[in-house]
């Protein structure tokens, strides 16, 4: 029988449901939810979290020297009226100042498509960060055009909430891959067990996902395409 993991205590994953589906307008539960990110990302350092995620210091040696500096989070928001202006206010009261930008989505869109039996799932996502240094926090709202009652009930699910991590060289992913499957992370089925493409921001992704408790950790890989 495998011995069960020890995770380090005191460091949970960032959560935003909550704060957007919790009271006020939406303005204030935006920049509740941007300013709560800040916040975990100044104070949870890269090793931290990856020692909150990871028991084996062997897996925790591997990946960590693999790893660019700084990390992202992403959180799913209604596509509501105005939600890019909303999103802009929130995100630059908040600290995220910098690179606001709009693309369309390509492998979350995939992954919520397959939620509901489809293509796909037209997905926008808001980015923004707080600054323009290559280690500047950053955070990713995914933007549906679905219906409310199923989008509400993603993020309460926090089916694309995750935490976004660059991998500075790409040939060490099948060693990284490695080291999260041993601490029972898995590519979630609607990859097809091998990182996908976003053409649009010109970067391969790969998600790993974990239940534990009836809650689920995901963490995203990401690396430029050359």
């Amino acid at each position: 029988m495998p011995l069960a993991k020890n995770y380090s205590k005191g460091v949970e994953l960032f959560s935003a449901r909550q704060s957007i589906l919790g009271p006020g307008d939406l303005l204030y539960r935006l920049y509740r939810c941007f300013s709560d990110a800040k916040q975990f990302m100044e104070t949870t350092p890269v090793e931290r979290l990856i020692r909150s995620l990871f028991a084996d210091e062997a897996n925790i040696r591997v990946l960590l020297p693999a790893l660019a500096a700084g990390y992202h989070i992403g959180f799913m928001v209604e596509n509501v009226r105005q939600i890019a202006d909303e999103l802009s206010i929130a995100a630059h009261q908040a600290g995220f100042s910098f690179n606001h930008s709009l693309s369309p989505s390509t492998i979350i869109a995939r992954e919520l498509g397959a939620l509901r039996d489809r293509t796909v799932v037209p997905t926008t996502i808001f980015r923004a960060s707080t600054g323009s240094a290559a280690d500047a926090s950053s955070v990713e709202a995914f933007i549906p055009k679905e219906k409310s009652e199923f989008v509400r009930k993603w993020i309460a699910d926090e089916v694309v909430s995750h935490v976004g991590l660059t991998l500075a060289n790409p040939s060490a992913f099948e060693t990284v891959r490695r080291a999260f499957e041993a601490e029972t992370f898995c590519i979630p089925a609607f990859m097809g067990g091998k990182p996908l493409s976003n053409s649009h921001q010109a970067v391969t992704v790969v998600y790993f996902d974990r239940v534990e408790n009836g809650r689920k950790s995901r963490v995203e890989l990401l690396w430029q395409q050359t």
